[in-house]
């Protein structure tokens, strides 16, 4: 492999509207491992569930045990060996049970930025959807009973009707739910570079959030 270059991918979840998606800029010298944690990241997802990238008809990813075995590790294949085109498109898909599908698309091929750190993100829209709420119907259905303002209503209505003696952990759960999809058409995407910097910098502190959950 040559030189070092940037790619610069536009990855967006399949069959939602309004989209939500993500650009970032990649090294050519990562692995499908990188992208996967990268993905991960973008989208406020947790590593906790299966997935797998199809790239020209051949399957990618990290194999765990009773998951999908692949064919070539993770770790030692870059994205470089590739030799994508400019708007060539790929699959990846994530926890098969939701099943979400993203769209990975090449926009450009760029000089690396010495000033700067890979990955990174340079564009996106909306939060990432939630990985267990369901799939793609569910997510629909909940973001226009609860979306935005949606969710105020259904919180007041619970707050009216709670008494002193109920269950404050119902109370509580509700208010986490609710947070998520009033907060759906925001996009935190300094938050998701500081993330990305650990990574970048292999600060073992960036797992914790995955593991965590968090929401951009």
């Amino acid at each position: 492999m040559s030189s070092t270059i940037i790619y610069q991918f536009r990855c967006s979840v399949k069959h939602i509207s309004p989209m939500i998606w993500r650009r970032i800029l990649v090294k050519n010298d990562s692995s499908i491992t990188d992208l996967h944690h990268t993905i991960q990241m973008s989208f406020g997802w947790s590593n906790t569930y299966l997935h797998c990238f199809t790239i020209r008809a051949k399957d990618y990813g990290i194999a765990y045990s009773g998951g999908i075995c692949f064919e070539d590790d993770a770790d030692s294949i870059l994205l470089g060996s590739f030799d994508f085109d400019v708007g060539e498109t790929f699959l990846y898909e994530y926890n098969f049970n939701d099943d979400w599908e993203l769209q990975i698309r090449l926009e450009k091929i760029l000089e690396i930025d010495l000033d700067r750190t890979y990955p990174r993100c340079i564009g996106g829209n909306r939060a990432g959807p939630l990985e267990d709420c369901g799939g793609v119907e569910s997510y629909m259905e909940h973001a226009e009973n609860y979306g935005g303002a949606m969710a105020l209503p259904t919180l007041a209505n619970f707050l009216d009707e709670f008494k002193p003696d109920d269950d404050f952990d119902d109370l509580r759960d509700l208010v986490v739910k609710l947070q998520y999809w009033v907060n759906i058409d925001t996009f935190d995407r300094k938050k998701l570079n500081l993330l990305l910097a650990k990574y970048a910098n292999n600060d073992p502190s960036w797992e914790e959030y995955m593991e965590e959950g968090f929401v951009l």
